[in-house]
């Protein structure tokens, strides 16, 4: 496994690196399951990356 900083990874990187190969199958997959998407994600839970 690589160690990647993940606070660095953009979504793009996050999807090839968990193995979807289009960052709008990712996006549709991770909203399916989370419920918002990964950009949304991260600006709701980014005092918590801090």
């Amino acid at each position: 496994m690589v160690n990647v900083n993940k606070k660095s990874m953009n979504i793009i990187e996050v999807a090839y690196t968990v193995g979807y190969n289009t960052k709008n199958t990712f996006n549709n997959a991770f909203r399916r399951i989370v419920g918002v998407t990964p950009s949304e994600y991260r600006q709701q839970n980014q005092i918590r990356m801090n």
